[in-house]
């Protein structure tokens, strides 16, 4: 006899897969799932627009009060030489022998790019750069519209002024006519160091930009965008964004070597 194993007419089929319910659930949660990635991303991308500006924001107002700051105690330097009896003195007598000594000495304490003292024909008589001596500036905006400037009593008037240097870039300078009983005796100019806050600036990971009331850039962190309107400076090139700056760097850091060798330890200043 043979033992014979009885097979069933019809094997319930086997079920593969995921039952409905099971999917329900799975693409309810690829739903949760995207939706919050979705609403994290604009919550994350919304704060750090709003971080980025507010940090922007104040470094700007400490940009413009720095430059603020700087033309306003330089602006006081014109007033008081114009009214000192030592100026005077050599202007009438000619003798400029000590002045360009007491204008280097007074530079070192007002921090300030120049000073020159000119005569009624516009020589440079006396100045902290004494290669500027002898230096011919009549002809001058700065000096023909100082000796013209006066209030409505007849006072003078400093004069500060944006002048194009052959060199490139732009002066910043202050002026003032020395005037006794109406006769002008000369001119004091006093050139502001602007160029102190650009160069501060190019070592940030910004792009700045001071322009004055015609929207010409005067001061940048780009170079070429000087003497250019802002529309025409971000037609050149686009301005650098901070990650940009901080990625230049940091491959920058990466490709340098140790700067020396301290107890046969590299060290990177």
């Amino acid at each position: 006899m043979s033992d014979v194993t009885p097979t069933p007419a019809s094997a319930a089929p086997l079920r593969l897969g995921l039952p409905p319910w099971g999917k329900a659930i799975v693409g309810l949660l690829m739903v949760v799932a995207v939706a919050v990635v979705w609403v994290m991303d604009d919550w994350l991308s919304e704060s750090f627009t709003v971080d980025t500006r507010n940090r922007a924001q104040l470094r700007l107002v400490l940009y413009a009060g720095n430059i603020e700051a700087e033309l306003q105690r330089t602006q006081v330097v014109p007033i008081l030489l114009s009214r000192d009896p030592v100026l005077r003195e050599a202007l009438r007598s000619g003798n400029y022998t000590t002045i360009s000594q007491i204008f280097i000495s007074l530079q070192q304490e007002v921090g300030a790019a120049s000073i020159e003292l000119l005569d009624t024909a516009g020589r440079v008589v006396a100045a902290t750069d004494r290669n500027r001596l002898g230096t011919q500036r009549g002809n001058e905006a700065l000096f023909v519209d100082s000796r013209r400037l006066v209030d409505g009593s007849g006072n003078n008037e400093t004069l500060f002024a944006v002048q194009a240097r052959d060199s490139g870039g732009y002066g910043f300078a202050f002026a003032r006519a020395i005037r006794e009983g109406g006769q002008i005796l000369g001119v004091i100019t006093v050139e502001v160091d602007l160029a102190k806050f650009e160069r501060s600036w190019s070592g940030l990971l910004d792009a700045v930009a001071l322009v004055d009331s015609e929207g010409r850039i005067i001061l940048s962190t780009q170079p070429r965008w000087r003497g250019r309107t802002e529309a025409e400076a971000l037609s050149m090139r686009d301005a650098p964004t901070a990650i940009e700056r901080a990625l230049r760097y940091t491959a920058d850091l990466a490709g340098r070597g140790p700067d020396a060798f301290l107890s046969n330890e590299a060290v990177l200043r």
